[in-house]
C-alpha cells in the first residue's frame, strides 16, 4: 500500500503540471518523478523484508502467546440496532478489564434489539485498535435462537465499521471484526516452535506454485469478502476425498511453516476467522464459560440426549451449511494462534474443544463423562483429543477453561494408559495399535492409527507423561507393521481381528494372512496404498526417530522413500505440504 501510495502522490503532481505549466517545467520536475519511483522501490524493499521471516530466532513462545499491550485502549463505541430502528449502545472501552491476556470485555445484547437471548459481543481492545465479535452462543436460556440486527462501530470517535440487516443463527459467531491498526503481529519462527514441541518438524523448504496459486485463487474469489464464507474449509466435514484441512494442522498452516509465505500466512487467518461461524461455539453464561460437562453431567448435543435443558441442549443445533463432525474436523485456530496470539482465536479453539466432549454419545465417555476416544472412530478421538490438549495448553493459567480442557485432557490420557494390559494380553505380539469403530469388520486402518499417532506424539512433546506412555506401547504396532508385513505398513486396511468373533489375531502371521485372504494385500507392490497413506506412515516413524530416538523407526521412513512408496518424494511432498517432516 505505502508503495502504491508514494507512486501515486508523484503521478498526480506531474499529471496537474502537465495542464497548468509549460513543456519546459515539465522536463524540470522529471527528476521528482524519477525520485518517486527510487522510493516506491525502497518502500518495496522494506515491506519485503518485514514480510519474510527474519534469521535471528523470535523470543519464545511462552506459557500462552505473548499478551496483547494491556495499554489504554482506544474509545471503542457498539451501537446495535434492531430491525425495527431501536438502537442499544455499548461503551466498550468503560467496561474493559485488563487480565493477563490484555483487554478483554464482553457482554449480553438486550433480548428486544435482536429477538432473542443468547446475543452477546466480546471486545479485545488496545491502543488504536479493537477486535468485536458477535457470538450467538449463548446456551440452555429459554428465548435463544436467532438474532436479526444491524451493528456500527466506532473508534476513536469515528464510524469504522457498519454491516446491515444480519441474521445471525444460534452456536456461532460472526466473523471479527479487526478495526484500526492492530499490534504487529509477534510471528515466532518455526524453529522455535519446532524446539518447543509446538508443531511437527516441518521442512522448510519452498511450496509448489501450482499450490500457492491455488490459495490465492480462493483469496480473490469473492466468495472470500462474503459474511458466511468458508473461505476453504470443507463445510461438510463428513465428506471424504481430496482434504488438505484434516492432519496435525492444515495443509495451508503447514505450508506457512514450511515457506513462510505472507499471502499464506494471510489465507490461514482468513481461515481462522472463518472458523469462528462454524456452529460450535456453545457457552454458559452462567459459568461465564463453555458448557461443560462438569456443570451439566451428560449432556449431549445430539436431541436423542433427553429433556431439552437437562439432557441435551434447550434449543437444537442448526446446522446450515456447515456440517461439523469429529471424525473429519480441521483445526483452523491452534497454529494461527500460536502465531499471532490474537484472543479471537483462543476462544474459536475452546469452543471447539468443548464441542468434542459435548457432542460425544454420554454412555460412551463414562466413567470421568470427558472419554472422546472409548467408543468413537479412532480418527474422531484423535482429531477431538488433538483440540483438547491444544486448549489445556493454551488456555491461560488460572483460567477455568485450563482448569477443564487439563482435566479432560488427563482422563483420556490415563485411561489409554489403563488399558494398556488388557489390549497388550488380546493384541499377543500385534500389540499397540488402539480399538476403535471401524466400517468394515476385522478391518483396522493403518492410517488411522497414524492419525491417532500424530496427536500422541503432539502431547508427547508437549511433555504429557501418559502421553509418552501409550506412545512407547503403540511403538511396537507403528514399527513392526513394517517389519512383519512388508509394504502392507501402509495399505488402506489390514486385518487384525476375526471378523466372526471379533478376537484381536495375536500373531503378525494372521494378520497377514487374513489380510491377504480379503485382497487387501500390496505384496510386493503399493496398490493398496495409493493415497496419502504412506506419507502418513513416513510422518508418525519420522516421530517416533523424534520423540523416542528409536532408528529403526527412521529407517522404515527413510525405506519408503527407497522403495518408492506413493507420493513420498520432495516433488509429491512440494504439492502437498501437509506431512513433509524431515529426520533429526
Amino acid at each position: 500500500m505505502a508503495t502504491s501510495l508514494a507512486k501515486k502522490t508523484v503521478d498526480m503532481v506531474v499529471a496537474a503540471a502537465a495542464v497548468a505549466i509549460d513543456p519546459l517545467l515539465q522536463k524540470a520536475m522529471a527528476p521528482l518523478v524519477e525520485q518517486g519511483n527510487v522510493l516506491a522501490a525502497e518502500v518495496a524493499q522494506l515491506r519485503a523484508q518485514i514480510a519474510a521471516p527474519q534469521p535471528s530466532t523470535p523470543p519464545a513462545v511462552p506459557d500462552a502467546p505473548p499478551a496483547s499491550d494491556p495499554a489504554p485502549a482506544s474509545g471503542c463505541v457498539v451501537t446495535v440496532t434492531s430491525p425495527t430502528g431501536a438502537a442499544w449502545r455499548w461503551d466498550a472501552t468503560a467496561a474493559a478489564k485488563a487480565d493477563s491476556l490484555g483487554l478483554r470485555t464482553m457482554t449480553e445484547v438486550p433480548a428486544e434489539i435482536v429477538g432473542c437471548t443468547s446475543l452477546r459481543l466480546v471486545a479485545d481492545l488496545g491502543p488504536g485498535w479493537a477486535v468485536v465479535v458477535p457470538r450467538n452462543d449463548i446456551a440452555m436460556r429459554a428465548g435463544g435462537g436467532v438474532a436479526r440486527y444491524s451493528i456500527q462501530v466506532e473508534l476513536d470517535g469515528a464510524v469504522v465499521l457498519s454491516e446491515r440487516d444480519i441474521v445471525h443463527t444460534q452456536y456461532r459467531g460472526q466473523r471479527p471484526y479487526r478495526l484500526g491498526k492492530l499490534p504487529a503481529w509477534p510471528l515466532p519462527s518455526t524453529d522455535s516452535l519446532i524446539r518447543q514441541g509446538l508443531v511437527a518438524r516441518y521442512k522448510q523448504a519452498p511450496v509448489s506454485a501450482d499450490k500457492l496459486a491455488g490459495w490465492a485463487k480462493v483469496m480473490a474469489d469473492p466468495d472470500w469478502q462474503v459474511r458466511d464464507s468458508s473461505r476453504g474449509i470443507e463445510p461438510n466435514m463428513p465428506g471424504t476425498g481430496g482434504r488438505d484441512d484434516i492432519g496435525p494442522a492444515t495443509a495451508a498452516q503447514a505450508a506457512y511453516l514450511q515457506a513462510r509465505d505472507p499471502a499464506v500466512l494471510d489465507y490461514i487467518v482468513g481461515q481462522a476467522e472463518a472458523a469462528t461461524t462454524i456452529p460450535w461455539s456453545i457457552w454458559d453464561a452462567k459459568a461465564g464459560s463453555w458448557l461443560s460437562v462438569e456443570n451439566w453431567p451428560r449432556l449431549w448435543t445430539d436431541g436423542r440426549g433427553g429433556e431439552p435443558g437437562k439432557g441435551t441442549l434447550l434449543q437444537p443445533i442448526d446446522n446450515g451449511w456447515w456440517k461439523p463432525e469429529n471424525a473429519h474436523q480441521p483445526d483452523p485456530s491452534f497454529v494461527p494462534y500460536l502465531l499471532t496470539g490474537e484472543r479471537w482465536m483462543l476462544d474459536n479453539l475452546q469452543a471447539q474443544a468443548a464441542w468434542n466432549i459435548l457432542v460425544q454419545w454420554p454412555d460412551t465417555r463414562a466413567p470421568s463423562d470427558m472419554n472422546v476416544v472409548y467408543g468413537n472412530q479412532l480418527r474422531g478421538g484423535a482429531w477431538a483429543l488433538r483440540q483438547i490438549d491444544e486448549a489445556a495448553w493454551a488456555s491461560p493459567a488460572g483460567s477455568p477453561e485450563k482448569a477443564y480442557f487439563s482435566k479432560a485432557s488427563a482422563a483420556n490420557w490415563s485411561w489409554l494408559v489403563s488399558m494398556i494390559p488388557s489390549w497388550s494380553k488380546e493384541q499377543g505380539e500385534v500389540q499397540g495399535w488402539v480399538p476403535g469403530v471401524y466400517g468394515t469388520n476385522g478391518a483396522v486402518g493403518p492410517w488411522q492409527q497414524d492419525y491417532f499417532a500424530s496427536t500422541t506424539l503432539a502431547a508427547a512433546r508437549r511433555g504429557n507423561a501418559d502421553a509418552l506412555t501409550v506412545l512407547r506401547w503403540t511403538r511396537n504396532f507403528l514399527v513392526g507393521r513394517f517389519a512383519k508385513l512388508g509394504h502392507d505398513g501402509c495399505a488402506y486396511l489390514l486385518e487384525a481381528y476375526s471378523p466372526d468373533t471379533g478376537v484381536s489375531y495375536d500373531t503378525w502371521d494372521k494378520v497377514k494372512a487374513g489380510t491377504k485372504a480379503r485382497g487387501w494385500s500390496n505384496d510386493t507392490g503399493w496398490a493398496k496404498s495409493d493415497g496419502n497413506y504412506p506419507q502418513w506412515a513416513r510422518f508418525t516413524l519420522l516421530g517416533l526417530a523424534e520423540v523416542l530416538g528409536d532408528a529403526e523407526a527412521g529407517q522404515w521412513a527413510a525405506r519408503l522413500v527407497a522403495e518408492k512408496a506413493p507420493y513420498v518424494d520432495d516433488a509429491a511432498f512440494a504439492k502437498d505440504p501437509l506431512l513433509r517432516v524431515v529426520a533429526l
